[in-house]
């Protein structure tokens, strides 16, 4: 059986898809702790797994809530 890939935004992606200023993304990811969903860096490369935007753009408060929980541990 193959593996399932996954898909990623990039930043600009992300921006577009969440109408936000790709300036708002970078602050987000560069916050502490950060905000926003989760990224992953691929060498220099940032990208956004699809199924984490998703997960925040369907409860924004309680995604964030549950990753500073898991920050805290």
């Amino acid at each position: 059986m193959a593996a399932r890939q996954q898909k990623y935004l990039t930043a600009q992606e992300l921006a577009d898809y969440l109408n936000v200023a790709l300036e708002t993304i970078n602050y987000w990811r560069k916050q502490c702790p950060p905000r926003g969903p989760r990224h992953k860096k691929f060498g220099g490369s940032v990208r956004y797994p699809v199924g984490e935007v998703e997960a925040y753009e369907n409860d924004p408060e309680e995604y964030q809530r549950k990753r500073d929980l898991e920050l805290t541990f």
